[in-house]
């Protein structure tokens, strides 16, 4: 748990310097709340292919720091019942640095479109199922977790627009028999809505 605090501290300590360095002018200095549905393809362990599928959903919120950097918190909830029949939950708590590219910068565009890439670190805690170590079980378990990766952004309208589309690595390290790690395939779509003064 130390090692999980630490990691949170450094990146949120790392975000906050950069962001003493300058004024803010990200997407207009506005804050972006997401939500999006979100299914990861996972497996038992590193020991086998017995691979299925966690459904859930995405609450992140990313505030502008200093040109194209803002910090991004993001908290995601799954559940399956792909592990030959038993069920899990799990609720991630992640927050990183965010870096987000117009893709129309010099052009005028009223659909604005944006590429991001993220780094972000935190916890996962794993309930409602089977968690193996050290020849015994529990039914839930907590450990770090590490999320790389990024997506594609659409403006509608003023304030509204879709995440088209979110690919994310997702590392952590519950117990499963196994290697006692997990290296999932996060995917994303939903909607944003930007908000605050400009």
């Amino acid at each position: 748990m130390r090692r999980i605090l630490s990691m949170v501290v450094l990146l949120a300590g790392a975000t906050y310097s950069v962001a003493q360095a300058g004024p803010v002018n990200h997407t207009g200095g506005l804050i972006e709340a997401a939500v999006t549905y979100t299914p990861a393809y996972a497996k038992v362990s590193n020991t086998s292919c017995n691979c299925f599928w966690f459904q859930g959903g995405t609450v992140d919120v990313a505030i502008p720091l200093r040109g194209s950097l803002s910090v991004d918190f993001n908290v995601t909830g799954e559940h399956t019942t792909g592990l030959s029949g038993i069920s899990m939950d799990k609720v991630d708590y992640l927050i990183g640095p965010r870096w987000s590219f117009d893709l129309f910068k010099k052009r005028e565009s009223r659909h604005r479109s944006e590429l991001f890439a993220e780094a972000l670190a935190g916890a996962v805690r794993g309930f409602n199922g089977i968690f193996p170590e050290s020849g015994s079980s529990t039914t839930s378990a907590s450990s770090y977790a590490v999320q790389l990766g990024g997506g594609y952004d659409l403006a509608l309208r003023s304030g509204v627009g879709l995440r088209l589309a979110e690919a994310d690595y997702v590392r952590s390290g519950l117990p499963n028999n196994g290697s006692d790690t997990q290296n999932d395939l996060r995917l994303a779509t939903g909607v944003y809505f930007r908000f605050g003064r400009r």
